[in-house]
Order: C-alpha cells, then sequence, then structure tokens
C-alpha cells in the first residue's frame, strides 16, 4: 500500500499543478483580451519610438559632418550608396538636410528609382532612418527579405486597421506616424508638400 501511496501523491500534485498552470494562462489571456486597441497600439508606438531612437542615436551618419568623413574614408563603391550610378548618388546626397536630431530629410527618387528594398533599407539604415524604408512607394520586391522589409518594417511599427474607437477609425499615421512621405522638411517642425521626399520625424 505504502509503494503505491507515493505514486498517487505525485500523480495529485502534478494535476493541481497543472489546472494551477491552466488557470494563471486562463487569467492572463482574460487580462490580454480586455486590453483595449488604443492601450495596443500606444505601447506599440511607445516601443516603435524608442526603437526608433536608438536607430537614430547610433546612426553613423548624423550630419553633414559625419557625412563627409564617411565618404571620405570609406570609398564609396564599399558603401550601401555604391550600388547607385553616379547621378543617382549625386541626386541622393544633394537632398540629405539634417538638423541637431539627425536625417530630416531626402529625395527618395534617387533610391527607389536603382535599388531594390533591401538595398533601400542598408542605405537608410547609415543615417538611422531605416525605418522610413517602407513608406517609399514602387521598391522593388526581389527577395523575401525585401517583402519581409516592406510587410513589417514600417515608421512606427504601426498596428494594422483595427476597430473604431470614439466612432472614428484609427489609421496608423493618426496614431504613431510622424514620417511622412511626398513632404519635405522646410524648417523645424514645418514639414511642407512636396513630391518625391521623405520628411523625417527629426525635421
Amino acid at each position: 500500500m505504502r509503494m503505491l501511496l507515493k505514486p498517487l501523491l505525485l500523480l495529485l500534485s502534478i494535476a493541481v499543478a497543472s489546472d494551477a498552470v491552466q488557470a494563471a494562462d486562463s487569467a492572463q489571456a482574460t487580462r490580454q483580451d480586455s486590453a483595449t486597441y488604443e492601450e495596443v497600439a500606444a505601447l506599440l508606438a511607445r516601443d516603435a519610438n524608442l526603437r526608433n531612437e536608438i536607430d537614430n542615436a547610433t546612426a553613423t551618419i548624423r550630419s553633414e559632418t559625419d557625412l563627409k568623413n564617411y565618404l571620405q574614408a570609406t570609398p564609396i563603391a564599399r558603401t550601401p550608396l555604391g550600388k547607385l550610378s553616379q547621378s543617382a548618388q549625386r541626386q541622393f546626397l544633394a537632398s540629405v538636410t539634417f538638423n541637431e536630431n539627425g536625417l530630416t530629410g531626402f529625395d527618395y527618387r534617387a533610391l527607389s528609382n536603382e535599388l531594390s528594398a533591401s538595398e533601400v533599407y542598408q542605405v537608410l539604415r547609415l543615417f538611422g532612418m531605416q525605418r522610413v524604408t517602407a513608406l517609399i512607394p514602387d521598391l522593388r520586391i526581389e527577395t523575401p527579405m525585401d517583402e519581409t522589409i516592406m510587410q513589417h518594417v514600417s515608421p512606427q511599427a504601426c498596428p494594422p486597421r483595427g476597430p473604431k474607437v470614439r466612432g472614428d477609425e484609427v489609421g496608423p499615421q493618426v496614431l504613431c506616424g510622424s514620417d511622412h512621405d511626398n513632404y519635405k522638411c522646410e524648417s523645424t517642425g514645418s514639414c511642407k508638400y512636396y513630391n518625391g521626399y521623405i520628411c523625417t520625424s527629426n525635421c
């Protein structure tokens, strides 16, 4: 009898533990289900903003001086910019603008006319602005990586369109977008419509 008692007690304790785990999982699921769309969007936006700040702060090029030093120190053919034709290089580099926060804008047409999505991503990563790759229209999709970048790398990692909030449909730009395609940084805090440019959140 004693020989049987220990296995029975062990089975009983396992069953109790399993029930406790299931109950905890159920409670957690209930808490998750109760989270509102606005709360989820706010958390995603906060997380994305933090990542964007890190990308921007650790960028290789954050000023005209950085750009000049980078191009002097590294043959352009060995940089992501080397995949552009010389005319496209000149067009892009002439368009980039900076302030004390970093890159404020650029002409994306020089990139989109010649590069795939992942190649554009590599160029913009130099400036800590890889997140705006998905804002650029008509980028070539040649590899699974290109497709992943365009589908999952968004300006602010915004959630997809979801339930209505206060009677209005909430779109990504309303909740957390702060980089704008077809706008140009004219002055601090001022993005004005300009076809072919991107005005970044640094403006």
